[in-house]
């Protein structure tokens, strides 16, 4: 019988590779024990009139005791050996013969020619009205093909509890839960206790080290928010929790808990498939070992089953504040781990009666649909508590702060204020070395795209919490794509900034350059007795009034705020 392999799964179905077999060995071992109690009956019985097949209510078909008949007839012998207590019936029936020596082998094996002395023979007694020629063994083609039959039936009434889980491809899941631990990984996810960052990717490194230092705390940074007008701006502002740089770490802090959740989402409804598959097979094939003991009598044993069920009390199924790290400790299991099962224990004492067991093994396959319905329940909370956590982030936190905030004009009231560009050029290189690394993020999400196909139940219908599971992966993919976006913008805003600032710088030096030059020259014509319309105690440096100082065009210009500040591109809303 195939079976999932723990190491890796292959593409499964359930019911023709699993199931089917376990049903053909229950269905097979249910021949066996009917068989072999209709024997048991047959030695315990010299008189057979009305004779019962054993699991059903009413005779046998041709309730004119005619079988009744046959089998004591056939089983004892004929003329002194009817009821003789000598007599054995398997000397006389291949059938019963075949059934004490252990059913080896098929029953369309076996054929019975009749008793000694040749053929079945006549029965004739006038007096008794069910007597009747037979031309073959009443117990090999009469009995045992209706207990078949009424095998077929059982099995039959069993199968439309079972829940298949048919379709449902374990290996598909599993390429996409592996897809999902590397985005945890490139995200600095710490999968042993997943609900805080390593400092061993780049990213983490970027953020929490090259970015998180400008973040405020312990910095000579107003020239900044001054200088580009971003209030709260790229740096800080009046609201210190929604500047950029205070969002780099909660926006990737987030981004890992989402990936990491999604990862253990997926191994929850993987592990609901595959525990349930693993329950039904071994309820049908225990039954079928019970039903091989032979035991007669109507007994009940100490042994139940152990069911398995999810298990998630230490997996990270919701998100975590940065802050709050510390008070928990949650994983990302290895893919239908050990830490994703628990077990559950039957409170059902088995029979060992051929129908006290067909009972159980029916108890036991509804135990199994509870158990189904309860994880199923566990499922949908986490998803829920998963999408309410997310729809509570913040926007900033979500996918970083959003440019469309800013006030391109710059501060109000801010001029004449030096920058660092030593500083402002790290901030950018930062920035965009932020955005590649984010980059691999993308592949490796789309990389969770092959489970949702089989995101389903064990109808094949694809659940709220199902659709929601590829939803939220979504909705990650957008904010990664946002954040890039941003990382992006800042990086080429604060280049901006700095290229126009000193094209500012380098314009303001021209223009002192040339100022200089003619103060000098009209100081040269003084010296020689002439006017000097340079003079510092006359001209206006704006050139507001004309023939003050020359005309407007050869005086210095004053930059306005609006050139200080770089202009600042709207990314829009990713």
């Amino acid at each position: 019988m195939s079976t999932d392999s723990d190491a890796g799964f292959r593409p499964l179905n359930f019911v023709s590779e699993q199931l089917d077999p376990a049903l053909d060995l229950f269905e097979e071992s249910l021949n066996r024990r009917w068989r072999a109690e209709v024997v048991d009956y047959i030695y315990k019985c010299n008189e057979m009139s009305g004779y019962v097949l054993p699991g059903t209510e009413d005779p046998a078909p041709d309730h004119d005791g005619r079988w009744a008949s046959q089998i004591k007839t056939h089983t004892r012998g004929t003329g002194s050996l009817i009821g003789s207590s000598n007599s054995d019936p398997d000397e006389f029936c291949t059938y019963v013969r075949w059934v004490k020596n252990g059913q080896e082998g098929s029953l369309s094996d076996v054929s019975d020619h009749g008793p000694p002395g040749g053929g079945f023979g006549d029965i004739r007694n006038t007096d008794d009205p069910s007597d009747f020629e037979y031309d073959s063994c009443p117990i090999g083609n009469q009995v045992f093909r209706e207990i078949e039959e009424l095998a077929r039936r059982e099995r039959g009434n069993l199968l439309p509890k079972i829940p298949l889980f048919d379709a449902h491809d374990l290996g598909e899941i599993e390429q996409s839960h592996g897809s999902l631990v590397k985005l945890c990984a490139i995200l600095g996810l710490d999968l042993d206790n997943s609900v805080g960052l390593t400092g061993h990717s780049n990213l983490t490194g970027i953020t929490s080290n090259d970015l998180q230092k400008w973040n405020g705390a312990g910095t000579n940074i107003g020239w900044w928010a001054n200088w580009t007008g971003l209030v709260p701006g790229i740096l800080a502002g009046g609201s210190d929790s929604d500047a950029f740089f205070q969002s780099t770490t909660p926006t990737l802090h987030y981004h890992a808990q989402i990936a990491g959740s999604l990862a253990n989402l997926l191994n929850v409804r993987a592990t609901i498939v595959l525990n349930t598959r693993k329950n039904v097979v071994n309820a049908v094939t225990s039954a079928a070992g019970r039903l091989d003991q032979f035991e007669f009598q109507d007994t009940t044993s100490e042994s139940s089953s152990i069911f398995a069920v999810v298990a998630a009390g230490s997996l990270l199924l919701a998100l975590y504040p940065p802050a709050g790290v510390a008070a928990a400790s949650l994983s990302i299991a290895a893919f239908l781990g050990d830490g994703m099962m628990d077990k559950a224990s039957s409170d059902l004492a088995y029979q060992q009666s051929r129908e006290g067991i067909i009972a159980d093994l029916h108890a036991e396959v509804d135990q199994i649909n509870d158990i189904l319905y309860d994880d199923e329940l566990k499922y949908t909370s986490f998803v829920a508590t998963l999408e309410s956590d997310i729809l509570g982030l913040k926007a900033s936190h979500r996918a970083l702060y959003d440019f469309t905030q800013n006030n391109p004009r710059g501060a109000k009231g801010a001029k004449g204020f030096e920058i660092d560009p030593e500083h402002t050029l790290e901030i950018a290189r930062h920035c965009f070395r932020a955005a590649e690394e984010y980059e691999s993020t993308i592949s490796a999400l789309v990389g969770s795209d092959p489970a949702d196909a089989h995101l389903r139940n064990a109808d094949g219908v694809q659940t709220w919490a199902d659709a929601q599971v590829a939803e939220i992966r979504e909705v990650l993919l957008g904010y990664l794509r946002t954040t890039i976006a941003r990382y992006h913008e800042a990086g080429l805003q604060t280049k901006d900034g700095i290229d126009r600032t000193y094209r500012t710088d380098r314009a303001i030096a021209d223009n002192w350059a040339a100022y200089e030059a003619q103060l000098e020259a009209g100081q040269a014509r003084e010296r020689k007795g002439g006017e000097n319309p340079y003079s510092p105690d006359k001209p206006d440096f704006n050139g507001s009034e004309e023939g003050t100082g020359g005309r407007s065009d050869q005086q210095v210009e004053q930059p306005d705020d609006q050139q200080l500040a770089p202009d600042v591109v709207n990314p829009g809303r990713n």
